[in-house]
């Protein structure tokens, strides 16, 4: 509101105390010249498109919005101690719910877990690829061949007697020892 002339100020001023009026008649009462109707009609359009003159409607609705808190908390009290009242409930409920005081409400929610096996799980993609009317291969694959599961240690290369790795640099290499018979 302070980068605003006395004249634009007093235009945000009558906006605001008759809402009701057309923004050329709001222009005019603010002082804006009406030599042309169509002049002052033009006026008025670029003033209340003015980022400048939006923003100051803007902070003086507000604080006539906070400023009137105290008639909106007292017409709820009103309207909660008025016995037999047809909102009594809702301005008590109101009320309430402002200091903090709200409804509880509950909610169940259950989550169901499935750990599946590898082939557990291949098998359910290849049921609902079935449903769905898709070719399960491009899901999981042509061959698909379930893992053996080897028992094992791993032994660190470079720990092993066995003479030089032939390994190429973007191949990871170690040696199983089975357990196996």
């Amino acid at each position: 509101m302070i980068e605003l002339t006395d004249r634009q100020r007093q235009l945000v001023m009558t906006a605001l105390a008759y809402p009701t009026m057309h923004d050329w008649q709001v222009a005019e009462a603010a002082g804006y010249s009406h030599r042309s109707h169509g002049a002052l009609k033009v006026t008025a359009h670029r003033l209340f498109r003015s980022e400048k003159i939006l923003a100051a409607l803007h902070e003086e609705a507000g604080k006539r919005l906070r400023g009137s808190a105290v008639l909106g908390v007292a017409t709820l009290e009103k309207i909660a101690r008025t016995d037999g009242h047809p909102q009594q409930l809702r301005a008590a409920e109101a009320l309430l719910n402002r200091i903090g005081l709200h409804e509880r409400s509950e909610h169940k929610v259950t989550v169901e877990r499935k750990d599946l096996s590898s082939g557990q799980m291949i098998e359910r993609i290849r049921a609902l690829a079935e449903r769905l009317g898709v070719d399960a291969s491009k899901l999981i694959g042509e061959e698909y061949k379930p893992m053996r599961t080897i028992m094992g240690e791993v032994v660190d290369v470079r720990r092993t007697d066995s003479g030089t790795i032939d390994s190429a640099p973007d191949k990871a290499v170690a040696y199983v020892r089975s357990h196996q018979g």
